[in-house]
């Protein structure tokens, strides 16, 4: 907050009483302020009657020129300065005085002024040059006190002239001549050279008397805030030609009425924070007037007019209105400040303790007018008095119960005092209190102790401030040792000085700190047999200090030298050396504890696990002076944990399996079940069974071989993701392209199921395999159109966030419950939908969830019940020149009676699937199938025949449909062709050199 600034104030009249000349101080009005010594001796007038009278209507007389006395007053009124000029007036008696007369002016705006007069010799034949020596002296006098000097300069020279006084507030040495004016104002604050100049040149062109205040950087250092007044004398021509001036140094006074303002505003703030209320009371119409902070502070509306004593008496307690009115009608003989403590209860009705204290104002004939005081609401703070009052005596209590006891001294008497706790320390009502500080020595220090108690309080003497702390041991009256801790200060006041000191017995702690010296020995013991290093590190230190347990744990040999961060990072793994050095660096800097398991390197290559353990050591004042850890070797511990890791996640694994089997094994029995059935019922039934009956028996074998087909793929598709046995190729992929793609694939469900099928933004490319991203929208599209409604939509969208692409699937569909949501991705189980119908074997979406995950990307649903389900597919994105557009066109094939003969090549050793197989073909008049039982005769079968494309069982007779293809591709007549394979086994993907080869399963 930024202070006001301060008011010009008055010289002290300190700095005039040594003159023998009259001096009086006026404020701005011409108002006597003060006087000095010489006035009250010369003119009569005594300050006390005459303070606040006008000096002209003081000192004229009926000898005063009339009109000299109109213009004193003038000149008063309004302070302007005057030299010295020719003056009658009278004394106090009415005597003549005869003086010369001048003033000037104090501070900028005018404050006030100085009013100087030199009485006129009674006697002409005087020594004059005796007189004007005695007031040269005391003018050098009152300069010196009043921090006035005396400076002179020639206009057209620029030479001048510095008294001692100007030199000493310049802060320089006396020179001959006063520097130039240039030279001078360099020492002036950069503020106030300007202003300095102005005024200097104005007074050079206009003559005059001038003023001007301006700070200077004395030759000390330190800032003086200067005043400066001169006159400007004509030469013979009228011109300007010599300034004579004085230099006030103002910077006691400045400091003072800053001081003044501070604490003024500080009074103001202090009244405003402290609600403390300011009232006046008039006898004679008995009532009370109060500032705006008093209504508010009781809580009452503004009482203008004042609030009578009546109404007053009426909220004040009944048991302390007796005082009160007795207190304000109470004339008392002195004036001193009247304190009264009063119940009163507010405007709101709630009684709180008020303190007033005030002064009796009277009239000039010593009649009592009133009271001028204050009011200050105590409530709280008697309250909190009480409070401390209660804790002072708990803290006496606590004190006495901890044994503490206090003395005291005073040094220049001697006089000793001590506290009842001070006695019973010495031997309760036996111990006699000792006379001083020798007798305590001699009568109670055990004497080995004495010298360096007297060195202690010798050395506190001599420094008269500080603290002494000291452990002692004291032989008490009835013979017994003791030992005291003690604390002995010492302040100096009015009275001398004083020792202040307190002792507590710390008997118990000796004797306890022995005991835990023993302990920790015995630890230290125990610590090397059970194998466990310590080691101690200083704040800010590179190296610690380790104890030779620490060196065998690292397989090396024990050394009393300090270890560095070098050697012990070389003998930490380098796999664990970060983490378990950040662990360390960052107990450190939360002050805490740290905990690590790191290996450790011996020197023969065998690696060892070792643990570490550390905690910050604090002093007195709660602060870490240094770190104490061990480490000890858990390498057994360890692999023993890995052991039974290893064998819980195997156990974990084998439950996941058997749970997976049963799951598998019901999922396959249901349609094998179906189909077994139904078979029994055709072959039961013969040709005795209708045509509508067989054909919708034959219909529910073939759904229910379509629907056991279905689920082993999946199950050989999740278990290739899972085992990682089927690789992906992971290149850029244009989202447009994938989704175009698949659409053709879900258009007949999607009208089946009347749900429209929407694409958005699709604008993106993502690092993926383009087939298994294919797989994965199937997937997404199809369970999106199935649990929708009739009517709904599908929205297939893409948006690009960082290096990442979502791909979303939106359906407004039935959506799923939280319930539902946790087991989404769990195989085999399709939440319930397998009661309603819908057509589906429960492993898709844990084959979604498998595949992007081996793309390096993620999966997430939302979905709320009865809204709709929103499945995320987070890949990484890719930079490709995507295009977005229709799908492009295929060309419709030709009839087959117009396409030529093409020949098929089918390797299989089972006889029903190659009749399955050629009565398919059978019913394509373009194709001629050629089969083979085994691998070796179907290989010389594709180089004879060349066919277009060879199905190959993965499991012949002879060797594999690896084998197969090896031998074919080594085989230099056969041309490229391709292959496909038709097992339900599932092989990884494979390819030939002899050309393009795609392994599919047989449902493909």
């Amino acid at each position: 907050m930024t202070q006001p600034p301060a008011p010009p104030a008055l010289p002290a009249i300190d700095a005039y009483e040594l003159l023998d000349l009259p001096v009086a101080l006026a404020d701005a009005q011409g108002r006597l302020v003060a006087t000095n010594a010489a006035f009250k001796s010369w003119t009569g007038h005594e300050l006390a009657a005459c303070q606040g009278r006008r000096l002209d209507e003081l000192l004229c007389g009926s000898d005063t020129d009339p009109a000299l006395q109109q213009w004193l007053a003038r000149h008063l009124a309004t302070p302007q300065a005057f030299a010295p000029l020719a003056f009658t007036g009278q004394d106090a008696r009415g005597r003549p005085l005869r003086a010369r007369l001048s003033q000037r002016t104090v501070g900028t705006p005018v404050c006030g002024s100085v009013l100087s007069l030199q009485p006129e010799p009674e006697h002409p034949t005087q020594d004059a040059a005796q007189d004007s020596g005695r007031l040269r002296e005391l003018m050098d006098l009152a300069q010196q006190f009043g921090r006035i000097g005396v400076w002179e300069r020639d206009l057209h020279s620029g030479t001048g002239q510095w008294d001692p006084h100007v030199w000493r507030i310049w802060g320089l040495p006396p020179q001959p001549e006063a520097p130039p004016f240039e030279q001078a104002i360099r020492s002036v604050l950069a503020d106030d050279q300007a202003r300095l100049r102005e005024a200097f040149a104005a007074s050079a062109r206009e003559g005059g008397t001038h003023s001007v205040r301006f700070r200077v950087l004395s030759g000390d250092g330190q800032v003086h805030h200067l005043r400066s007044q001169w006159h400007t004398h004509p030469g013979p021509d009228g011109r300007p030609q010599r300034t004579l001036g004085i230099l006030c140094d103002d910077t006691e006074t400045f400091r003072l009425a800053q001081s003044y303002g501070e604490t003024h505003a500080q009074l103001r703030l202090a009244v405003e924070l402290a609600d403390i209320m300011v009232w006046r009371y008039e006898q004679r119409r008995e009532r009370l007037f109060s500032d705006p902070r008093g209504w508010t502070l009781l809580r009452l509306p503004a009482q203008p007019e004042g609030m009578p004593l009546a109404a007053l008496s009426e909220r004040v307690h009944p048991q302390d209105r007796p005082e009160l009115q007795a207190r304000l009608q109470q004339d008392r003989p002195d004036d001193g400040p009247l304190e009264l403590g009063l119940r009163f209860q507010r405007g709101d009705g709630e009684w709180r303790y008020l303190l007033a204290r005030c002064v009796a104002q009277r009239d000039e004939q010593g009649e009592l007018l009133g009271y001028l005081g204050v009011t200050l609401d105590l409530s709280e703070r008697f309250a909190q008095t009480q409070r401390e009052k209660e804790l002072a005596r708990r803290l006496e209590m606590a004190t006495s119960a901890a044994g503490i006891g206090i003395w005291t001294q005073h040094v220049d008497s001697g006089e000793m005092h001590w506290d009842e706790q001070m006695r019973r320390l010495h031997g309760g009502a036996d111990a006699v209190v000792a006379t001083g500080i020798d007798d305590y020595r001699q009568r109670y220090l055990h004497p080995d102790d004495r010298e360096a108690a007297s060195e202690a309080i010798r050395t506190l003497l001599t420094r008269k401030s500080g603290l002494v702390d000291l452990d002692l041991r004291i032989v008490r009256a009835d013979g017994t040792m003791r030992r005291v801790a003690s604390r002995t200060s010492i302040e100096t006041g009015p009275r001398g000085s004083t020792l202040y000191g307190v002792m507590l017995d710390v008997t118990e702690r000796h004797a306890v700190e022995h005991r835990l010296r023993e302990a920790a020995e015995r630890m230290a013991l125990v610590t090397r047999s059970a194998g466990i290093g310590t080691w101690d590190l200083a704040p800010g230190m590179s190296h610690s200090q380790w104890d030779a347990q620490m060196f065998l744990l690292r397989g090396r040999q024990p050394s009393d030298q300090p270890t560095d961060l070098a050697d012990r990072a070389a003998w930490v793994h380098a796999e664990d050396m970060a983490a378990a050095r950040a662990e360390l660096r960052q107990a450190i800097a939360e002050d805490r504890a740290s905990n690590a398991v790191f290996r450790v390197v011996w020197p023969d290559g065998s690696v060892h696990w070792l643990a570490s353990r550390s905690v910050p050591v604090k002093d007195e004042q709660g602060r870490t002076v240094r770190r104490i850890g061990i480490n000890w070797d858990v390498t057994d511990a360890h692999a023993a944990a890995e052991a039974q890791q290893a064998q819980l996640l195997a156990q974990r694994e084998s439950r996941a399996k058997s749970q997976f089997l049963a799951r598998m094994s019901h999922e396959l029995r249901t349609p094998l079940n179906a189909i077994l059935g139904f078979a029994q019922l055709l072959l039961a039934d013969g040709s005795a069974q209708d045509e509508a009956l067989r054909r919708r028996r034959a219909e529910h074998i073939h759904a229910a071989g379509e629907h056991l087909l279905s689920l082993i793929n999946d199950v050989l598709d999740l278990s290739s993701l899972e085992s990682g046995e089927r690789p992906l190729q992971l290149a850029p992929v244009a989202l447009p392209a994938v989704v175009q793609s698949v659409l053709p694939l879900v258009e007949n469900l999607a009208g089946q199921q009347q749900v429209e099928i929407r694409t958005g933004c699709l604008g993106h490319a993502v690092m993926a395999d383009a087939m298994r991203l294919r797989q994965v929208l199937i997937n997404l599209v199809v369970n999106a159109i199935k649990y929708n409604r009739s009517g709904g939509h599908v929205l297939i969208d893409a948006t690009r966030e960082g290096d990442r692409v979502r791909l979303c699937v939106h359906d407004n569909g039935r959506g799923m419950t939280a319930q539902q949501l946790q087991q989404v991705f769990q195989p085999f189980n399709r939440l319930g939908a397998e009661r309603e119908g819908i057509d589906g074997t429960g492993i898709g979406l844990a084959i979604v969830q498998a595949t992007v995950q081996r793309m390096g990307g993620s999966v997430a649903v939302r979905s709320e019940a009865g809204i709709g389900s929103c499945f995320e597919v987070q890949l990484a994105a890719a930079e490709l020149a995507v295009e977005e557009g229709p799908p492009s066109a295929h060309a419709p094939l030709a009839p087959a009676a117009e396409r030529p003969l093409r020949r098929l090549l089918y390797i299989e050793d089972n006889p029903v699937n190659v009749m399955i197989v050629s009565e398919l073909v059978s019913r394509r008049r373009d194709l001629q199938l050629d089969a083979a039982a085994d691998g070796r005769s179907g290989i010389a079968m594709a180089c004879d025949t060349a066919p277009e494309l060879i199905l190959i069982d993965m499991q012949l007779p002879d060797f594999d449909g690896h084998e197969v293809l090896r031998r074919r591709s080594a085989a230099s007549r056969c041309r490229p062709t391709r292959c496909r394979r038709t097992s339900a086994t599932h092989w990884p993907t494979a390819s030939t050199t002899t050309g393009p080869s795609r392994w599919t399963s047989a449902a493909s």
